[in-house]
Parts: structure tokens; C-alpha cells; sequence
């Protein structure tokens, strides 16, 4: 599996009101696959408003729209 592991989320962080969790993996941000964490980072930082998050947790993949 390629993707961003979210190892550590503060209580407090956009992802984590968004309902992300230690352990999920994300794949994709904005219907464009991530293998790693600068490709994530290039993504969200070249994104105005509003995107989509492809994660994969336990197996199953999910999409969350981050505002």
C-alpha cells in the first residue's frame, strides 16, 4: 500500500475533527493518488478551499471532504 500513515494526529487538528485516526493511510487527495508525504504536502499546498481525502482504514477505503 502506498500512501501518507498517519502515525500521530493532535486531538485538536483539522484532520482529527474530520474524524481521521492514528493508523489511517492516506492515499489520495483530490481524486490524485499520494505515495508519500511530499507529494500530500504539494497537494493540499496547491489547493484553495475545500478538498477531498482518499483514506484507507482497516481495509476499506473512505473519501472525506476536508473544508
Amino acid at each position: 500500500i502506498r500512501g501518507v500513515l498517519i502515525a500521530e494526529l493532535e486531538s485538536d487538528s483539522r484532520l482529527a475533527r474530520q474524524g481521521f485516526r492514528r493508523g489511517d493511510v492516506i492515499t489520495g487527495i483530490n481524486r490524485q493518488p499520494v505515495q508519500n508525504l511530499a507529494e500530500f504536502t504539494e497537494e493540499v499546498e496547491s489547493t484553495r478551499g475545500a478538498f477531498v481525502i482518499q483514506i484507507l482504514r482497516n481495509g476499506e477505503s473512505y473519501l472525506a471532504r476536508i473544508d
